[in-house]
């Protein structure tokens, strides 16, 4: 080995060096790999691969469609589309679509997560969103909520913003009212520079249209412009400082029946915040001009700390005129409010973290008045008014404290009304702790209150029906244990009140009423000790009324207790009128009355004892006639429960129209059994009830019996057993005064809303001036429905013909006397009359005219067996055989 070592020539020669290979190979993938890119590059920047792309984005984000007529996309620096329409999901398909849209932006920033954009320009669009009930667009009611970057992500930047041309259509069903909110406009252009998420924004500038603003029926507006500019600084601190002005004018149409001429409203903001919460909004205003002038300022300002929810608000109401009243509480027709004016001021505080929160305010309302288009009131006297309040909220112990609070208001030079408050007040809300809450006391004094002058502020019903008189009254509302319980007592007074429609010529009334009630909020409970009025008519006898009671509104259990005493039933508002298809033109009612609740509310027990003096009651059916009752008393004693209605006892005596009582039990399904006894009821009443219709008219006649009333199912059965007779009547058509004629004894009749009428048993005594004269027996059924029929099948016999005179028309000259019988069926429907049985004539006396003279006909009888039918002007006899006979053959 050392030999070898030492002499190195001896070593054999190496083989000659290969030729290296792997920058060929380098270069070789180097080219594939360039080609890939290449590749790749024309592939993304395929139309076809990129709108497949998008739509599939689309369809699995929204569920809706997306298409595009031309891409222009340089993946470094450029994205341009052409003819982009977004179709959002159904069924409100809301539609995006976009003539052009460019995208100028830095590749590397967007590699490096903060997008620098240096131009967005939006050139011709057309917008139409839906806004659901919920408050989300239906465009992205399937869109998820991305989760948000830790940190808050990088800054994006927009260098440039220019919107040029672009139609919006909403419609908004979050708006809380029955109709959606539909609007249209049109944004001019819309321009921005520097847009920094971590700066702000520079000289933003809007210009737009209004092509529409509908609502329901109340609001129409049309061609208003908006137009405004705003400026947001952010600073490295933190801070922020907001600056703005946006303007709206120039709307036509109206707005809840208000017509829009030249009005504008404008919006100016300055408001800071820094980075530990704190907001200094050192002016926000909003202000209406109506006609060039000033309507009316909103103006805010104020330190808070939303962190802290601590910080003070105040917000200023200035400037308001009559013009601001027309707007905001506008109604059809339109109002004048003269030269009404509004100022005032609310202040809030917060503090310890929102638990307290304290408002000072104060409203001044001067020369308020009203002119109603078509009112024969006039105009209303100016009215002052006058609200300061200080109170707080205390959250955290579940309080409010009242320090001071007063209302005064003067109209004219005369004193209106004042309120205020005895000493602080504090109010325990909700459960509450055990705070000490000392007594307190509202003092309420309305002076006077000219009703006919201001009854055109009054609710349409009432202004209608109130017309005059001055009313004035005095309360003290009672606060003890921290609002748990309330007692209010006072009273109202109230000369000459005119309680009419306009025009109607009433005496005027007099009113004196008090009221001394306790309230417990907390246990849902009402004790009524007096609630009593005394109306006064000139040259009457004053009527009372009153109302004591004590009610569980919890459990829906008390009882109330109802005393009148000459109460007049023809007050205009208070008693029935024409409008309820029964009015009354006379008559004072006494009453006591008590209902008495249980079973929550389902079980009602009712005792009472009402009469009238001079009723005098119309039913307001054409023709109707004026139904008197001088004197009457009912008395009722009656419970309902969920199962069934039990009347103990009912009895009226209605004087000289007779007398009625009653008892029975109906089921919660309506079956049951009602019996009723009838004692010289007055058949008058058919006058009355029936009016100028009537085929009869009645002027002497009564009924008696006992009539029971049957429910089951659909089915109702009236079994009576009694007399009636009408003893004095006549005929509505001829006006000719017929005989007495009645009937006596027994009927039950079912009445089915199906199949009609059945009257079975049928036995009844015909009498006519204080004779039979007549029997009836048998079957009767009137059918309904698609084949209306009346059938009797019976017997009638000894009829008495001269009974029934004024029936039988130009015959009735001639028949002096005779009495009629039958035996069989007959039955009448529509296609005409069909007969079969017996029938008789006994007895007939007449007079005959004949060529040869009169003849007289003595004691003729006959009897007439046969089967025929009469249809139209057809007769078909189908059996016909008797014997006629006379006296002596």
């Amino acid at each position: 080995m050392a030999a070898t070592s030492a002499n190195p020539s001896s070593a054999p020669a190496s083989p000659p060096r290969r030729r290296r290979r792997w920058p060929r190979v380098l270069g070789i993938l180097a080219g594939l790999l360039l080609l890939l890119l290449v590749g790749a590059y024309f592939l993304i920047t395929s139309q076809a691969f990129l709108r497949r792309i998008a739509a599939s984005a689309v369809e699995r984000s929204l569920g809706g469609t997306l298409t595009v007529e031309q891409i222009d996309f340089n993946v470094f620096s450029r994205l341009g589309l052409r003819g982009l329409v977004l179709t959002g999901p159904a069924p409100e398909r809301d539609r995006v679509a976009i003539s052009r849209l460019d995208v100028t932006y830095d590749l590397f920033s967007l590699l490096g997560g903060e997008p620098h954009i240096t131009r967005l320009e939006i050139d011709g669009a057309q917008i139409a969103l839906t806004r659901l009930s919920d408050g989300r667009l239906a465009l992205l009611r399937n869109l998820r909520p991305s989760e948000p970057e830790p940190g808050g992500g990088g800054a994006a930047r927009l260098d440039t913003l220019r919107v040029l041309d672009v139609s919006i259509a909403l419609t908004d069903r979050a708006t809380g009212l029955p109709d959606p909110l539909d609007a249209a406009l049109t944004i001019d252009t819309l321009t921005g520079q520097n847009l920094d998420t971590r700066r702000g924004l520079e000289d933003l500038e809007l210009e737009a249209r209004v092509e529409r603003v509908t609502q329901g029926d109340h609001t129409a507006l049309t061609g208003g412009r908006l137009t405004g500019t705003a400026d947001l600084t952010q600073g490295d601190s933190g801070t922020a400082a907001v600056a703005a002005t946006f303007e709206a004018s120039g709307f036509e149409g109206t707005w809840r029946g208000t017509p829009l001429t030249d009005d504008r409203v404008t919006l100016r903001t300055d408001v800071e915040t820094s980075a530990d919460g704190d907001a200094t909004i050192r002016m926000a205003e909003l202000a209406l001009e109506r006609d060039g002038q000033r309507a009316a300022t909103v103006t805010v300002t104020g330190q808070i700390n939303a962190q802290a929810k601590e910080g003070t608000l105040s917000i200023a109401l200035s400037d308001v005129t009559d013009a601001a009243f027309e707007l905001l509480m506008a109604r059809p027709g339109g109002v004048d409010f003269g030269r009404s004016t509004a100022s005032g001021q609310v202040d809030l505080m917060m503090r310890e973290g929102g638990q307290q929160i304290g408002v000072d305010a104060h409203m001044d309302l001067s020369d308020f008045s009203v002119d109603v288009p078509g009112s024969d009131a006039g105009r209303t006297p100016s009215l002052d008014l006058r609200l300061t309040s200080s109170m707080t909220l205390d959250q955290a112990r579940q309080t409010l404290r009242v320090a001071s609070l007063g209302v005064s208001s003067d109209i004219g030079d005369e004193p209106l009304l004042d309120a205020s408050l005895s000493r602080p007040m504090t109010i325990v809300l909700g459960s509450g702790a055990n705070e000490e809450a000392p007594p307190a006391s509202i003092d309420v004094t309305l002076h006077g209150f000219d009703v006919g002058r201001m009854h055109s502020l009054l609710p349409p019903q009432a202004g209608e029906r109130l017309r005059g008189g001055i009313v004035r009254g005095r309360a003290t509302i009672r606060v003890d244990d921290g609002g748990r319980v309330i007692t209010a007592a006072g009273s109202m007074d109230g000369d000459g009140l005119v309680l009419a429609p306009a025009g109607a010529a009433l005496p005027a009334l007099d009113l004196r009423s008090g009221f001394d009630l306790t309230a417990n909020p907390s246990q849902q409970h009402l004790t009524i000790r007096q609630s009593s009025a005394e109306i006064r008519r000139p040259g009457a006898e004053p009527g009372t009324l009153e109302i004591a009671g004590d009610m569980d509104f919890r459990s829906s259990e008390g009882t109330i207790h109802v005393r009148a005493e000459q109460f007049d039933l023809t007050l205009p508002g208070l008693a029935l009128d024409a409008e309820s298809g029964v009015a009354l033109t006379a008559g004072t009612l006494d009453t006591n009355t008590v209902l008495t609740l249980a079973q929550g509310g389902q079980g009602i027990d009712v005792t009472s004892q009402t009469s009238w003096e001079g009723l005098n009651l119309v039913l307001t059916a054409a023709g109707a006639e004026p139904l008197p009752v001088p004197r009457g008393l009912v008395q009722v004693e009656a419970q309902r429960t969920p199962q069934a209605t039990v009347i103990e006892s009912l009895s009226a005596d209605l004087s000289e129209q007779g007398n009625l009582t009653a008892s029975g039990r109906l089921g919660a399904g309506g079956d049951g059994e009602i019996t009723a006894t009838l004692t010289d009821l007055n058949l008058g009443l058919v006058n009355a009830l029936m009016g100028a219709g009537a085929p009869v008219r009645i002027d002497e006649g009564d009924v008696d019996g006992q009539a029971t009333v049957t429910r089951s199912g659909d089915t109702t059965t009236i079994a009576f057993e009694g007399a009636g007779e009408m003893r004095r009547w006549t005929m509505t058509s001829t006006g000719e005064a017929m005989p007495s004629l009645g009937a006596r004894g027994i009927a039950t009749v079912a009445v089915h809303p199906v199949t009609g009428v059945v009257a079975e048993p049928l036995r009844l005594a015909i009498v006519s001036d204080g004779r039979e004269a007549g029997q009836i027996q048998g079957r009767a059924t009137v059918a309904t429905g698609a084949s209306p029929a009346v059938e009797f099948d019976g017997t009638v016999e000894g009829v008495d013909l001269a009974a029934f005179r004024p029936f039988l028309g130009d015959a009735a000259s001639q028949i002096r006397s005779g009495r009629l019988g039958y035996r069989g069926t007959v039955r009448a429907a529509s296609g005409g009359l069909a007969s079969r049985g017996t029938a008789t004539l006994e007895d007939l006396s007449a007079a005959v005219e004949s060529a040869q003279g009169s003849r007289t006909l003595e004691a003729v009888g006959l009897q007439a067996e046969h089967d025929l039918e009469i249809a139209g002007s057809r007769l078909l006899v189908r059996r016909a055989q008797g014997t006629l006979q006379r006296a002596g053959s």
